[in-house]
């Protein structure tokens, strides 16, 4: 048979072109989707085209009657197979319009009008062996080859443009319009020599999408070295779509053997395009690659002869670099905008930078504008101030030495490290100390031997010592200053020893920091004058006034200067016992009980006033504590807590600094927190025997009480006990009272109350002992 030509249209592109418009059915015949089965087996004839048992496949999927086959053909399969063929899958076309034809053997004679064909369709694969699912016939015309008995088509979006068996006369069969995705063209003839039906399978795919390619080297090769010895190699992924009967949504091709015959063309550089034979890997040796910039670029076509629009390309450098040779350089200071430096100039000058650290990073480009991958980074700090300079702990003459030492040692630091010092003694030339220094620390010191810092005068000499930090940027910091007076004697008394109306001292003294027995001294009574003591080194005072009284001394040196600075003592002489005095509590008061109390004294000792409550022991001394917390001075707190109901008395002495015992005060006030609650603990039965005491016991809610009671509305009587036996009473009815009293005076206003019987004896009741209520 001969196909009929149709005419051929180009393929849609991926980017930059205009889409293929939405395709619809326009050659699908009324009647597709009616079951043929009754059609396709008449009831005189006993064979089934859909019947595996009445086929006999030959070759290639021929139609065949045992001996010999005949094809069906496309008149789009006219170009070469080697562009469009895919053995395993069948032929792929751009073009949407196919008119499929198919022709016998002599030996095989079909009836002009019964053949039967049928068109399946699916976006998602290529059909089985067997063919898409045929539609499903009663089980009358009997049982179906494995996976026939389903119905409809394989992809429900191509099902306008497939169709079911129908007769097809005439040998060929025309569809126009056709959707991509992947098609099956059935046919199915009665051989009027044997009887036998046989089926022949055309498959193909409608393909207007064009590949997609990504290169993805081995290794950046943007720069290379000249000198690398390696190979260039590069990886090939690919995809591939084709479009949805919309013409517009795509669907991926997941198929193996399809993705399998994707082709690749590529070049390097300008180079003609070569068809890639085999494998996804591109390699070029580093011999057949020049120095110089280079870009590799692939192409990639399916069998439908889709061809990748935009070619994929990946670009590198093959560079000599050569030292400076072509290079321009950019640098960026501390972060800002980043300045290109004109041609064949290798620095930089930068100035008014401000104080801290400075970061400036360049970066070097080559011939081909490629610039290094890591800048060259340099990092420096800018210091114009000057360090804080500062004597340390303990660090100077005034803190270390005597007051008449003629030598001493200084110490000093800097907040920068790695500083040095200049130092200067009473304003003399300034020395600079390299030697006597901790570098990393930034501290440093300067000792001076004795008869650096002379006496020239009787009233003492006044040095000073001044020093400044450099830092290791040569900034000069800020001056101290320490000044002093050196004394030609220093004074020192020792304890006082004290009497009733005396005291006395030891008086040493010291020249240039060093105890002396060459010293005379003087010394001065409260507001009196100078006397002089010539002969020893002790001092004694007698009959002084009870008091406070103040007591200088001065050393003299032999050539009769004083010590500018007298030691001084303050002395109190007390011969009269402290007076202690209580605030006392006013009224009842609850179980906590606060009294406040002064102690006055010329010598008050804080340690010295002890208390205690009623007949029990002084606390030790100390308790309480002169003044208390918070208090005015002399004045302490007596806390008392927990304290019963009762009548108390609290006494308070106080001994002074002079071991002297004082007064004891005396504070009494009552604890009471209200009346009792009296009740009966035992009482006679409602009825007694007169020939015995009525008994009774009774008790309060409080710790100790004392009872009084009325019997009978008489008077009130006193009970100092617990206990009440009553005898002698009359016969007859007779009422009991009973009122607590507390140790606070306070009685029971709500008495308790008992009433009971005596009767006579023999009268048939019994007596009995006190009973609980």
């Amino acid at each position: 048979a001969t196909p009929t030509a149709s005419p051929t249209t180009a393929a849609p592109t991926k980017e930059g072109a205009t889409r293929s418009p939405t395709v619809s059915p326009t050659s699908s015949p009324t009647g597709v989707y009616e079951d043929l089965c009754e059609r396709l087996r008449p009831a005189a004839t006993p064979y089934d085209p859909l019947l595996s048992g009445n086929r006999n496949p030959g070759p290639n999927g021929g139609l065949c009657d045992g001996t010999s086959c005949a094809l069906i053909t496309d008149a789009q399969a006219s170009s070469p197979r080697s562009l469009n063929w895919e053995p395993s899958t069948g032929y792929y076309y751009q073009t949407r319009d196919h008119t499929m034809s198919w022709g016998y053997s002599a030996n095989f004679v079909p009836p002009g009008d019964n053949c039967f064909c049928r068109l399946r369709g699916s976006l998602h694969g290529m059909p089985s062996a067997d063919g898409f699912a045929n539609p499903q016939c009663p089980s009358a015309y009997g049982a179906y080859a494995a996976g026939e008995i389903t119905t409809g088509v394989d992809d429900t979006r191509l099902e306008p443009w497939g169709h079911h068996w129908m007769q097809c006369p005439g040998y060929e069969k025309s569809y126009s319009n056709l959707p991509d995705g992947y098609w099956l063209f059935s046919v199915s003839c009665d051989d009027e020599n044997n009887g036998v039906w046989d089926k022949s399978d055309f498959r193909f795919k409608i393909d207007n999408i064009a590949p997609e390619s990504k290169l993805v080297p081995r290794l950046d090769y943007d720069p290379t070295p000249a000198g690398y010895a390696g190979e260039y190699e590069f990886a090939l992924e690919l995809t591939d779509a084709h479009f949805a009967p919309d013409g517009v949504a795509e669907v991926a091709v997941t198929n193996e053997n399809e993705l399998a015959g994707l082709r690749i063309n590529y070049r390097l550089d300008d180079a003609l395009w070569t068809e890639m034979a085999a494998g996804n890997t591109i390699t070029y040796l580093s011999a057949d690659v020049a120095p110089g910039p280079h870009c590799l670029q692939v192409k990639a076509f399916d069998l439908a002869g889709n061809l990748e629009v935009y070619e994929t390309e990946y670009c590198f450098t093959v560079e000599t670099f050569e030292t400076e040779a072509g290079c321009t350089f950019e640098y960026v200071l501390n972060g800002a905008e980043a300045v290109t430096l004109p041609a064949g100039v290798p620095k930089a000058t930068v100035a008014g930078l401000a104080d801290g650290l400075q970061t400036f990073t360049v970066v070097a480009r080559d011939a081909y504008g490629n610039p290094s991958p890591i800048g060259n980074t340099f990092l420096w700090t800018v210091d114009t101030s000057g360090p804080v300079t500062s004597f340390r702990e303990m660090g100077t003459w005034a803190e270390t030495e005597p007051r008449t030492s003629t030598g001493g040692t200084f110490k000093y630091k800097s907040d920068a490290a790695g500083s040095v010092f200049k130092y200067s003694c009473d304003g003399r030339t300034t020395v600079l100390n390299k030697d006597q220094v901790d570098l990393p620390l930034g501290t440093g010191y300067t000792a001076f031997p004795r008869g650096t810092f002379p006496v020239t005068m009787a009233r003492g000499s006044n040095h000073s010592f001044e020093v400044f930090a450099i830092d290791p940027l040569g900034n000069t910091g800020n001056t101290v200053k320490s000044t002093f007076l050196v004394e030609p004697i220093d004074t020192e008394l020792s304890a006082p020893l004290q009497a009733a109306d005396s005291v006395e001292f030891d008086v040493t003294a010291l020249v240039d920091g060093v105890p002396t027995e060459q010293f005379t001294f003087q010394y001065k009574l409260d507001e009196g004058d100078w006397h002089s003591v010539k002969h020893k080194h002790a001092l004694k005072l007698k009959h002084l006034s009870e008091g406070m009284h103040s007591v200088q001394v001065r050393a003299l040196t032999p050539e009769g200067w004083a010590d500018p600075t007298p030691a001084v003592a303050a002395v109190t002489l007390d011969n009269t016992a402290p007076v202690t005095t209580l605030a006392c509590p006013v009224g009842p008061q609850p179980p906590n009980v606060r009294v406040y109390g002064t102690v006055t004294d010329l010598l008050v000792d804080p340690m010295g006033t002890q208390y205690k409550l009623g007949d029990a022991g002084y606390s030790p001394p100390g308790n309480p504590i002169v003044p208390c917390l918070g208090c005015p001075d002399n004045t302490f707190l007596i806390q008392l807590n927990d304290l019963v109901e009762g009548q108390y008395t609290l006494t308070v002495r106080s001994t002074d600094a002079a071991h002297l015992i004082g007064n004891e005060a005396v504070c009494e006030f009552v604890v009471d927190v209200g009346a009792p609650d009296t009740f009966f603990k035992a009482h006679p039965p409602r009825k007694a025997a007169g020939a015995g005491p009525s008994r009774f016991v009774f008790g309060c809610d409080e710790l100790a009480c004392t009872y009084g009671y009325v019997l009978d509305g008489g008077a009130i009587q006193q009970v100092m006990e617990d206990e009440l036996a009553l005898d002698g009473l009359a016969v007859g009815l007779h009422t009991l009272k009973v009122f607590a009293m507390d140790s606070a005076g306070n009685m029971d206003l709500t008495p308790a109350v008992y009433t009971w019987s005596v009767v006579a004896e023999g009268d048939g009741s019994c007596a009995s002992l006190p009973t609980m209520p």
